[in-house]
C-alpha cells in the first residue's frame, strides 16, 4: 500500500478540521440544564441568543480633559443642547451625555468625545 504525503495531509486536515467543527458546535449551541427544583429545562444565562448590540446604551462623561471648550462644542453637536446645558454637563461630571440609544450611536458619540480629549465610557442603559 502506497501512502503519499498528500493523502496523509488530507487525512490530518480532515481529523483536525472535524475536531474544530465539533468544538465550534459545542461552543455555539445553547446550553440547557434541568432545574433541580422542577422537571423543567432552563436556559443558562446568556444562551437565549440576545445580543448586547441590541441593548440600549448610555454615554457617560467622566472627565472633560484639557480642552473642555471643545468637549462642550462636541456635546452640543451630539445632543443638540444649548451652551448652558452642555456646559453644565461638563462642569458636573460624571454626567450622562446621551442615554437610551443603540450601540452604533453610542459608539459614535464616545468616539467624538474621545477625539475631543474627554474621558467617557459606554454603559448599558
Amino acid at each position: 500500500m502506497h501512502v503519499s504525503l498528500v493523502n496523509v495531509l488530507v487525512l490530518a486536515l480532515f481529523v483536525v478540521g472535524g475536531g474544530l467543527v465539533a468544538l465550534m458546535v459545542t461552543i455555539t449551541q445553547r446550553s440547557y440544564k434541568q432545574d433541580e427544583k422542577s422537571e423543567h429545562w432552563v436556559v443558562y444565562p446568556g444562551a437565549e441568543g440576545g445580543s448586547r448590540l441590541e441593548a440600549r446604551w448610555a454615554v457617560v462623561l467622566d472627565e472633560p480633559g484639557k480642552r473642555p471648550i471643545l468637549v462642550i462644542k462636541e456635546i452640543r453637536g451630539i445632543t443638540g443642547l444649548g451652551l448652558g446645558p452642555a456646559k453644565a454637563l461638563v462642569d458636573n461630571v460624571p454626567s450622562t451625555v446621551v442615554s437610551g440609544v443603540d450601540h452604533s450611536t453610542a459608539t459614535k458619540a464616545h468616539a467624538v468625545l474621545a477625539r475631543a480629549g474627554a474621558r467617557a465610557r459606554m454603559a448599558e442603559a
